[in-house]
């Protein structure tokens, strides 16, 4: 501990820190922290500031040295090498600062630059690679001592972590390595870098390079120099024009009319960065036939006068690129009426140096600067002398004033044949009050137009819907987020793959990190109270912000409104705020180090169940928190809950979702009886939410259904596994694996009997199976066995341990009316039906509507084959209307099939194309393979009925096949009746063979009704034979 002596001095330094830190000067909070630090190592909270001051971010880097240094000091003077050494530093730190870098080390005449840390902009890597032209322009013309210095640069750009001001990541190596490989007066850019850059400059590609301690190779690039005409070509290949109709539509009707010779109001079209801006301007462009004068703004030329006018006067004076002093200075004369003297901010904006010109005489510098600008006003309009001209000045945000003033001339006084098109982001002002602006303001894309946009962009119609869906939602309608997002799911485009901007969740592409930092970094924001709402999520609690973050009120309410001022966040309601953009919320909370999010997911998982607001009591968001928090026994235990509370509310796909989560977790438990016990609970719970949900078929189910077996079959069986083992029989039992389900149904006999539960296992599970076996007689006696026990009476309550949503009573009173009618006992059926229906309506909800439309449909049967089809036909419909009141899948599709079978046997024989569309969906979902032979059956009845009897005879085989595959051979006599009738009636003698098969498989099963079918259609063939 300090001693005594340094207490108070301590406590001062903390102060302070404290202070800055609130205040939002990072840089002086961390030195302070650091000073107490050094004198006391063990306070804490002087630690976790600077702990938490580190950062994760996008960052481009440039490394640079000078060529030919080692040999250079073998031949200058000590003295002499100092001074080229400090000119060289001088331009390289010139052209560092112009364009936002910070040097981060000097390695003798090696120099490490920094492009998006502490300054943060939305076009760091441009501006890295601008800054490394500039580097080789200015050493190229630097002369000392005789010496002619050259230099290499290269920029790199990828994620690190800025800890204590220091970079920490694989960039800085690859940019070091990299720059060994670039040509004396060259600037190399990596295949990141150039994804961030493409458009902007001349490059030449300059193949792929295998960098030395960097696993993989990197295509790079080399540099010619600023591309021309930047701004509309830095798109590439143009992105669909989508849903910006209108608004063109509004630039061509204004265009027309300049072109007319009509003053033409200017247009300002405004919106997000992102919105559409350059891309609407440019399609109005194209649709109006007409070349565009470019005036781009620039964010690193806010200071310098008339820059985005430079190219526009260039053109009216008729300077050429690579004209010298003399010329520009002549033709800028020709132009301008200069007879009393130069305009030095006139030639300044033309790269004329001041030096060169002759200002005119006793004039104030006010009132000369006021003349070079309204000498400016008339060049751009003479550029409208010889044909109408589209001038676009883009960018307003970044205007410098003599630009603005410009502006104002030209609105002040409209000229027939100029259009002008002013864009800038939402909140620029216009300062041009009374002139004659159309305001143009574009808002985000519709659900509808980005889906438009997406399908056409490049990859996008490869992507799947649910893929797409997610992007379009996650884009919040910005049309650049989109397409950088549909960009960056294209495992094609290089600008999605390159490792070192490749995060392990790759949401946000790295076109748009930079720009998205940007706004992070605006003036007043305070990136931690934005990285604490980031973790809480995209709405968030005001309150649980405030007690995450522990601010006092008063600051609290400071940073927070300058988050809101900044266009970051907007008020949602009394109570919470809302990010204005997904993908802002993604980036501030990428920017926290892994450590640092992790204990801030853990604080809010904490605090959520304090919080007041009941928006924030929801089980599943403190089990997404806890889960991010690496507390995974008490997440998984939260997801169990909120599924829970899911299910008790129906909405069983959420639930279905909180359980997979859940599973998805259960590998980080420590391995043991206690992690396959959880596996079980997780996995009981979750079958039933798909089976509610999608029914038996639900990939889910069948997954948990399998593996729930193989876990009792590791816990070694006991009584606690018996919901498990049930669901292990339904699930063999529906999919036509009878004699696997027969053997779980003796382990659920087993564990019944140890545990002295009052269930009649037997009875119910090897009743059901007998049943679809086609033991009938034994079928009959267990289930009628089942069904006079105890268990059944109680009404309005399921079995304790039965963990499906079909009560297992009801179910079984289906099996034993279809038994009863097929071994000839159709009261017996109709009286077990009945009492059926009465245990049903006494069930809450989900057992009751489900199990009710499981007998719906096995009396459905029973009717059918009866020929009451106008009954069966109702049973259908009411199983049909269950599925769709309440969601159960599985119940709409068979109820689809009942009704249309009955349909076409009542006459509409156009039904059959939905019975046949109905079965083939039953046959890919693969929902019950143990009643598929009954539904084929029942399929080539209705072909049959409707004349169409070469499908009733491949349905038929089909039928036979699946019977034989799964053992479900209960409906087996029917089918050969059916094939059995129609072979014999084309003339084939195998027909006889079927039918005589038929009676003696119903014989055998006693199954007196299908028997008496089956003989009669023998005996009627047998007659008709006869001679």
């Amino acid at each position: 501990m300090a001693s005594e002596h340094f207490a108070k001095q301590i406590e001062s330094l903390w102060g302070d820190a404290r202070h800055a830190h609130d205040d939002g000067d990072g840089e002086r909070a961390r030195a302070l922290a650091s000073a107490v630090l050094a004198l006391d190592p063990e306070h804490a909270e002087a630690r976790r500031l600077l702990d938490g001051s580190a950062r994760r971010c996008q960052m481009t880097l440039m490394f640079c040295d000078l060529v030919g240094s080692t040999a250079l000091s073998q031949t200058l003077d000590p003295e002499d090498m100092t001074e080229v050494l400090r000119g060289y530093r001088a331009i390289c730190a010139q052209a560092v600062q112009r364009f936002g870098g910070f040097i981060e080390d000097r390695q003798g005449d090696g120099l490490l630059v920094r492009f998006g840390f502490p300054s943060v902009h939305e076009d760091d890597a441009r501006r890295g690679v601008l800054g490394g032209l500039e580097i080789v322009r200015g050493v190229r013309a630097q002369r000392e001592h005789g010496v002619e210095l050259h230099v290499r640069v290269a920029v790199h750009t990828g994620m690190v972590v800025i800890d204590d001001g220091g970079v920490v990541g694989a960039a800085p190596n690859e940019a070091s390595r990299l720059q060994t490989f670039a040509e004396p007066d060259t600037v190399l850019i990596s295949e990141a870098t150039h994804a961030l850059v493409d458009g902007y400059f001349d490059v030449e590609a300059r193949g792929v390079a295998t960098l030395r301690d960097v696993l993989a190779p990197m295509r790079i690039y080399a540099v010619a120099g600023e591309r021309a005409d930047r701004r509309f070509d830095a798109t590439g290949d143009l992105t669909p024009f989508t849903g910006r109709e209108r608004e063109r539509d509004v630039l061509v009707g204004a265009w027309r009319d300049a072109a007319e010779d009509d003053a033409s109001p200017c247009v300002l079209v405004s919106g997000a960065a992102g919105i559409g801006k350059s891309r609407t301007i440019m399609e109005a462009a194209r649709v109006a036939g007409t070349d565009v004068r470019l005036c781009p703004c620039s964010g690193y030329h806010q200071t310098t006068s008339l820059h985005a006018f430079r190219d526009v006067l260039e053109q009216a004076c008729g300077i050429a690129e690579h004209d010298d002093t003399g010329r520009r200075l002549a033709k800028l004369r020709s132009a301008v009426d200069t007879a009393d003297g130069d305009l030095p901010l006139l030639a300044a904006a033309l790269s004329i140096p001041l030096e060169a010109t002759v200002p005119q005489s006793e004039v104030d510098p006010s009132l000369l600067r006021t003349k070079a600008i309204g000498a400016a006003a008339d060049l751009v309009r003479s550029a409208a002398a010889e044909a109408p001209v589209f001038l676009v000045v883009e960018d307003l945000h970044w205007a410098d004033e003599s630009t603005l003033e410009l502006i104002g001339l030209l609105l002040a006084a409209p000229h027939p044949g100029l259009l002008i098109v002013l864009s800038g982001r939402e909140r620029f002002q216009p300062p041009w009050d009374e002139a004659p602006l159309q305001r143009v303001e574009l808002v985000p894309l519709s659900t509808g137009e980005s889906q438009a946009m997406a399908v056409r962009l490049a990859g996008g119609a490869g992507l799947g819907a649910d893929r797409l869906r997610a992007l379009i939602a996650r884009s919040d309608g910005i049309p650049l987020y989109l397409e950088e997002l549909v960009r960056s799911s294209d495992v094609s485009d290089p600008r999605g793959l390159y490792p070192a901007i490749r995060e392990p969740d790759p949401r946000i592409p790295s076109a748009l990190r930079d720009s998205l930092l940007a706004r992070l970094a605006s003036p007043g924001v305070n990136l931690e109270l934005a990285q604490i709402a980031a973790t809480i999520g995209r709405d968030v609690d005001r309150e649980l912000l405030q007690r995450v973050s522990e601010l006092a009120d008063s600051t609290f309410h400071t940073r927070l409104a300058n988050l809101m001022a900044a266009g970051l966040v907007d008020g949602s309601g009394e109570h919470m705020i809302r990010f204005r953009h997904e993908l802002i919320r993604v980036v501030a909370y990428e920017t926290q180090r892994r450590a640092e999010a992790r204990d801030r997911h853990s604080r809010i998982a904490d605090l959520l169940g304090t919080t007041a607001r009941p928006a924030s009591r929801d089980a599943g968001e403190a089990a997404f928190h806890l889960e991010k928090a690496h507390r995974f026994d008490e997440a998984i235990l939260a997801y169990v809950d909120a599924a829970r509370a899911g299910q008790a509310l129906g909405t069983h796909k959420e639930a279905t979702t909180d359980l997979t989560h859940a599973l998805g977790l259960i590998e980080r438990l420590p391995a043991g009886r206690e992690r396959l016990v959880t596996e079980l609970t997780v996995r009981g719970l979750r079958s039933f939410s798909a089976v509610m949900a999608r029914g038996f078929s639900a990939e889910e189910a069948m997954e948990d259904h399998a593996r729930c077996v193989e876990l009792c079959t590791e816990l070694g069986g006991g009584p606690e596994q018996l919901s498990s083992l049930m669901l292990g029989w339904a699930y063999y039992c529906s999919q036509g694996d009878l004699v696997e389900a027969d053997r779980v149904s003796d382990t659920i006999e087993q564990a019944i009997a140890a545990a002295g539960i009052a269930l009649p296992a037997r009875e119910v599970f090897k009743g059901t199976t007998r049943s679809f076996q086609g033991h009938l007689q034994e079928a009959r006696e267990l289930m009628e066995g089942g069904l006079a026990h105890a268990w059944s009476s109680p009404p309005g309550r399921t079995p304790e341990h039965w963990p499906m949503p079909n009560d297992l009573a009801v179910s079984v009173s289906g099996h034993l009316a279809v038994t009863r009618w097929i071994m000839g006992d159709p009261h017996g059926a109709r009286l077990i039906g009945e009492q059926g229906l009465r245990r049903a309506a006494t069930l809450p909800f989900p057992f009751g509507p489900f199990s009710k439309a499981y007998l719906d449909g096995c009396l459905a049967l029973v009717q059918r084959l009866a020929g009451e089809h106008a009954v069966s036909l109702r049973h259908g419909q009411e199983m049909l209307a269950t599925g769709e009141r309440h969601g159960f899948a599985l119940w709409s599709l068979v109820g689809w099939m009942h009704v249309s079978f009955d349909r076409v046997h009542l006459g509409e024989l156009e039904a059959l194309d939905a019975a046949v569309a109905a079965v083939e969906q039953w046959r890919i979902a693969r929902a019950s393979e143990v009643w598929t032979p009954y539904f084929l059956t029942a399929l080539a009845a209705a072909q049959l009925h409707a004349g169409r009897a070469g499908e009733a005879r491949v349905t038929l085989d089909e039928a036979l096949a699946v019977a034989a595959a799964t053992g479900s051979e209960f409906f087996a006599s029917e089918t050969l009746r059916l094939r059995g009738t129609l072979r014999w009636e084309n003339g084939d003698p195998g027909g006889l063979e079927d039918l005589r098969h038929a009676v003696e498989k119903a014989r055998r099963q006693r199954a007196a009704a299908l028997q008496l079918r089956a003989t009669v259609a023998l005996e009627a063939a047998n007659e008709f034979a006869a001679p």
